[in-house]
């Protein structure tokens, strides 16, 4: 992961849903790539739909950084039957939304967008 942008909280707002750790649908055309070796951290809901980070906040958690990352889980509040993981990827991922991505956010406003 790498810092991509910082945004006012103001702004953040109007973007953000009020409902933690449930799907929006974004309109957008993407592709976020994670190599190989990097880490990336996940998300699992119950039905086994897995959502990668792809950008952590600093609203909730104003000290929360990218060395927390790996023992997040520890902080979010999951729902029943959700999980959290950190991995080292052993081939890179790609993240495709073709006109649809699906996106949320944990209780600390990290995103999230499903594979």
């Amino acid at each position: 992961m790498n810092l991509r942008a910082t945004i006012q909280l103001g702004l953040l707002k109007q973007f953000m849903g009020s409902k933690q750790y449930t799907p929006n649908e974004i309109t957008r055309t993407t592709n976020f790539i994670y190599r190989v070796g990097s880490a990336v951290y996940e998300l699992t809901s119950p039905g086994g739909d897995v959502y990668v980070m792809q950008s952590y906040s600093q609203i909730v958690n104003p000290a929360l950084s990218m060395k927390d990352l790996p023992v997040l889980g520890e902080q979010l509040k999951l729902p029943a039957g959700w999980t959290y993981r950190s991995r080292v990827l052993d081939q890179d991922l790609s993240l495709v939304a073709n006109g649809i991505a699906y996106v949320l956010q944990d209780n600390l406003s990290n995103s999230y967008q499903r594979r």
